[in-house]
């Protein structure tokens, strides 16, 4: 009856992992294996399947999807021909018409857009009791509306490692708080070719087994077997490639790492009752070396440069200095003065010991964006808006640590402390690093 002419046509669940099917090609299915033009296509059946529902609409065409997460309220994609829909009827009207089609429906039932009395949608006693008691007129109390206990005074390189990663995420953590989370389904389908994170997993173990001592052969034969490549010559193509810049980050790190790497213990009274312990790596020679098939970022800086001063603090007759490799170019760090490099740690510890018991306004990437801004304020709000709310991949105020304390979307502003603690927190780097961040 698809291709029967309706009042109402009505499609459900047009969910982007599930329209249209998904082709997988089974061992036994000589067909597939070898595809001839003019064979059944089961993707391009279903989109003519839509084809014929929209065509056969005459009133009205209803249709539904998940446009949100359950768990989180983010936002998720219709399947694909829905969305190129939209794109259509956006192009071909005389203005938008995306805004006046979509309809966002609740996904609680307590919410008061089903229970409104002109036109409700639910009759449910218990629905309506919840939303009047959402409606109490009692101030909302703030999530933390007081300090919370203190940490210990024993701390690790790990832990203030962890702290300036993500202070939201941390302050969780020490209140024991867990935050749901999507799982991505796993998938049914073999890769035709990796995407960008798989492409940089490939990489980053290629390098680590490499470096560890394998030989590149073993590793590149290792990684055809894993099955995180596309089969057959896909799969060498894609390794070719990845191999051939995981490789030029070996070079450049293998020159670095001559003689024999030194593990250096750590121990520092840092004050105020805080002892710091831990352990720095890979110190070859009078250099710090960190090696990483990403491009250099606020995370290799913190990781270095927090090395770098506890071994200076704790050899403070030893000059050091560090070199992160990366993908796509190498960061230095000159040598810090040890009187320098103890002081700041002591000024870090007492950031995360305050940072807590009350949120720390300080994101990693936000805050040290604003820090390379070097007193000229302008440029710093402009760096730092690109990394909280400005990045088209991943704007650092969807992090679900940072939406659980300031809400979705935060404005800037609500960082209201950013600017001190960027300063305090990041100006050392920012004056010793060498060549590591485009400015």
């Amino acid at each position: 009856m698809r291709s029967v002419p309706h009042r109402v046509v009505c499609l459900l669940g047009m969910d982007a992992d599930t329209f249209p099917r998904s082709i997988t090609v089974d061992g036994d299915d000589a067909l597939a294996r070898d595809p001839r033009t003019g064979e059944r296509d089961a993707r391009a059946e279903d989109r003519q399947l839509l084809l014929d529902a929209v065509m056969s609409a005459s009133d009205a065409l209803v249709v539904t999807y998940a446009g949100m997460s359950e768990h989180s309220g983010q936002d998720r994609p219709p399947a694909i021909p829905i969305g190129e829909l939209l794109d259509t009827l956006d192009a071909t009207a005389a203005a938008p018409v995306r805004d006046r089609v979509l309809t966002r429906q609740p996904l609680q039932p307590h919410d008061e857009r089903l229970l409104r009395a002109e036109a409700p949608a639910t009759f449910d006693p218990s629905a309506l009791a919840a939303a009047e008691a959402a409606r109490s007129s009692l101030p909302r109390r703030p999530f933390l509306p007081e300090p919370v206990s203190p940490p210990g005074p024993d701390l690790t390189l790990d832990d203030l490692r962890r702290f300036f990663t993500n202070p939201a995420r941390a302050l969780l953590d020490h209140l024991d708080i867990a935050l749901p989370f999507d799982v991505d389904p796993p998938r049914n389908d073999i890769p035709i070719s990796p995407d960008a994170l798989e492409r940089w997993a490939v990489g980053d173990h290629v390098v680590g087994a490499v470096l560890d001592g394998s030989t590149p052969d073993a590793v590149i034969t290792a990684e055809l077997h894993r099955g995180s490549l596309p089969p057959g010559d896909l799969g060498v193509a894609a390794l070719r490639d990845i191999a051939g810049s995981a490789q030029q980050v070996v070079n450049q790190a293998l020159g670095l790492r001559t003689g024999e790497p030194v593990t250096t213990d750590v121990t520092l009274e840092l004050g105020a009752g805080r002892r710091l312990t831990g352990r720095v790596p890979e110190l070859y020679g009078d250099t710090l070396v960190r090696v990483s098939y990403s491009r250099l970022n606020a995370k290799h800086a913190l990781g270095l440069w927090l090395d770098l001063l506890a071994l200076q603090a704790t050899e403070p007759g030893f000059e050091v200095r560090g070199v992160m490799v990366a993908k796509d170019r190498l960061g230095r760090i000159k040598p810090v003065d040890p009187e320098l490099a103890r002081a700041t740690l002591a000024r870090w510890a007492a950031v995360r010991h305050d940072g807590l018991q009350g949120l720390c306004h300080l994101p990693l990437e936000t805050g040290h964006a604003w820090a390379l801004g070097r007193g000229n304020r302008s440029v710093a709000w402009k760096n730092a808006m690109k990394k909280w709310q400005w990045d088209k991949f991943r704007p650092e105020r969807d992090d679900p640590a940072w939406t659980h304390f300031l809400g979705p979307r935060a404005d800037l502003s609500r960082l209201s402390d950013l600017e001190r603690l960027a300063d305090d927190v990041w100006r050392d780097l920012v004056a010793f690093e060498q060549g590591w961040f485009v400015r």
